[in-house]
Order: C-alpha cells, then structure tokens, then sequence
C-alpha cells in the first residue's frame, strides 16, 4: 500500500482505499517526484511502476527517516523497521546485476544504475518489502545524472547549449551566449561580451564570487550549480545581471547619477545598455539624456553654461563648484572645446563620481533586458 504525493494530489490508503500490494501501473516512481509508503505485518509487499526517461545514470533511494511529512493527520514514526528494495522486471523477477538496497531508521539506502534505453514507463518496477513485519513508513525518490559534455566555441559570436549533464563550456572569444541547464556546469565565457540565460528568476539564484569568477546555485532545482568566469551579463526570466562595471553596464549606470543625481530606472538602464552593446558612445548616450523630459524638467530646455555646470557638480560631488573647477569647465564649453554631453560624460567617468557609485554596483547592475 503506499501514499503517494504527485501532480494530481495526494493518496493516502489508509483513509481512501488504494492498494499497492499487487504489480500493477497504479502507483509510480517518477523523476524528481516523491513516493511515501507503509507496510506492516499483514502488508509486507509494495510495487511500485518505475519510470525512466530516457538513459543515463539513476539514483533510486529509500528512506524510513521520514521528517517532512505530506499531512499533519499522518501518522509517521510509528514504529521503524528494516525494509528492502529491489528493481524488476515488469513480470516481478530481480534483475540480473543490481544490487538490492536496504534502510532503517539510521541509514538510508540507494540503487545506482545506468540505463542506456529510451523512454521506458512500464518496462521496470521497484518491490518494497518489509524485513520485521513492524509498522513502517518509508519514502522512495528519483534521480537522473547525465554524463556532460565538453562544449566549445569558436572565436565569432557563439550560441552554445549546455546539457542535462555536468558540462565544461569554453566560450572562447566573441560575444556570446550560453544557455544554462539542469546539470553542474563550469563555464567560461572567455574575450568578448557573454551572456548567460538562465531558467528562472533572479531571486531563484545564490550567486558568490566576484565580477569575474563567481558560483551560481540554483535554488529550486532548474538549472544546478554553475562555476562561471569571464561571463558579463546573467539573464534571469524577470530581469538581468551586469558584471561588466568598468563597461557599458556600469557607465550606463554612473551617467544617471551624473545627470539626475539619482539610481537609474531599470528599464531606461536597459536600454541605454543595449545602445551601448551596440556599438553607441558615451557621450551619445549623454546627448540622448540632454532630449528626455525629465533633464528638461531639471536644466531647462536650453540650459546655460552655469547651470550645467553647477548641477554636474552637484549630482556627482554634492557641492558647489570651486571657481577653479568652474572656470575650467566655462571655458571648455563657451569655447567648443567639448561639447555639454562630452561634459556630462566626463563628469560621468569622473574618480569621484565612480568612488560615489561603486558600493551600488560593485555586486554586479540589475537591469530590465531591452528587448526591442
């Protein structure tokens, strides 16, 4: 008999009548899922369909230790006894080469097996047996690791797929991008602009390491532990992640604080970075800032000379300007010399303005990817 947690919802025999004594499809072992069961002394058997997805090396375990119980209203750690696990054929015969597990209270128990096959649901099961005809509860779970690939690309502007298995991804020069997978992947993005696509959210990820070297876990299982170098950019589901802070992302970032003394919106930091990516200066960039409505709003539509200059100042170092550090900027604008978004660029790379900026960024720049 067992109690099954799944897709669909969750079985409990003892309160519903399900029956897993006999070799039948009813209840199942599934990749990823989660099987719970209980034999006694009149209920010594338990089968089990054991579904494969395809080949590679499979991890079935066995567990009586039961501590995260499904319900509340169940009644585990009643009394714990040895149980034994075995894998047959769909007529119910052992088979031939693998090894029969067993768990108790204090140790859990495991059968690792490689499957070359294809799909197989029904060709295979696991017999559950009961060793003491004691009361006991026991949990079965699935594993799947799939043998990685070496993955290489080439000095252009790569698009590589990792695999379900534990891959090593050498990028290579170019600007490319690498789409992430389940398995433990060590990825190296090499010269050029990288970016890394990964399944899930930002906040779905454990991320470690500096701008260059750095680990990321995924949390809910979609897509590993992934050891990355020489990546630029993360791009999550709901967001991205720039590393490149001495680049496009992080001038992008600093030229908002140089011209509306404020952190940037994410969307405009988006696109503004993908301008960059693409090959826009700058100081172009800075002349598309003095056109919106909100630089506008706070220097006027034709700003003087000391209006710029006093607000530069003041977003990046807080203060007035200093008559030297005026006169110098006068002179440079009245005369041509530079334009006033070659100014705000300055002010924008500016030591002070960076030593401002840099305890914002130096963990990496969130952003909303530009998709237009």
């Amino acid at each position: 008999m067992a109690y099954v947690y799944g897709d669909d919802g969750v079985y409990d025999e003892r309160t519903k009548g399900y029956d897993s004594s006999s070799l039948s499809a009813n209840f199942q072992v599934n990749l990823g899922k989660v099987s719970f069961g209980k034999l006694s002394a009149t209920d010594l058997t338990d089968w089990y369909q054991l579904n494969l997805d395809g080949p590679g090396t499979y991890t079935l375990v066995v567990s009586t230790d039961i501590v995260n119980n499904y319900s509340a209203t169940n009644e585990w750690r009643e009394t714990y006894s040895g149980i034994e696990v075995k894998i047959t054929d769909s007529a119910g015969n052992p088979l031939a080469g693998l090894d029969t597990s067993y768990a108790s209270l204090t140790t859990d128990g495991s059968i690792v097996f490689n499957y070359t096959g294809g799909y197989s649901h029904g060709d295979f099961f696991v017999r559950v047996s009961n060793l003491s005809y004691a009361a006991t509860d026991y949990i079965l779970g699935l594993n799947l690791s799939v043998p990685g690939k070496n993955i290489y690309g080439t000095s252009g502007n790569d698009y590589l797929q990792g695999t379900n298995g534990d891959d090593n991804i050498t990028a290579g020069a170019g600007n490319d991008t690498i789409i992430s997978s389940a398995g433990n992947d060590v990825i190296d993005g090499g010269a050029g602009l990288d970016f890394l696509v990964l399944a899930g959210k930002l906040g779905d990820y454990a991320i470690n390491g500096t701008t260059t070297s750095f680990t990321v876990k995924d949390t809910v299982g979609k897509d590993g532990t992934d050891a990355v170098a020489q990546v630029e950019r993360l791009i999550f589901t709901d967001s991205a992640l720039a590393f490149d802070i001495n680049g496009a992302a992080g001038q992008a970032y600093r030229l908002y604080q140089a011209a509306f003394g404020r952190k940037p919106d994410l969307a405009g930091l988006g696109y503004w970075i993908d301008r960059m990516d693409h090959g826009v200066s700058l100081t172009q960039v800075a002349a598309g800032f003095f056109q919106s409505a909100e630089f506008q709003k706070l220097y006027g539509s034709f700003p003087s000379t000391t209006t710029l200059i006093n607000n530069f100042y003041q977003n990046v170092l807080h203060r007035a300007p200093d008559q030297a550090g005026f006169d110098y900027w006068s002179n440079q604008l009245n005369k041509g010399m530079i334009s006033p978004a070659g100014a705000l660029a300055s002010f924008c790379e500016s030591a002070e303005n960076q030593a401002q900026v840099i305890g914002q960024i130096q963990n990496g720049v969130v952003y909303t990817e530009w998709l237009g």
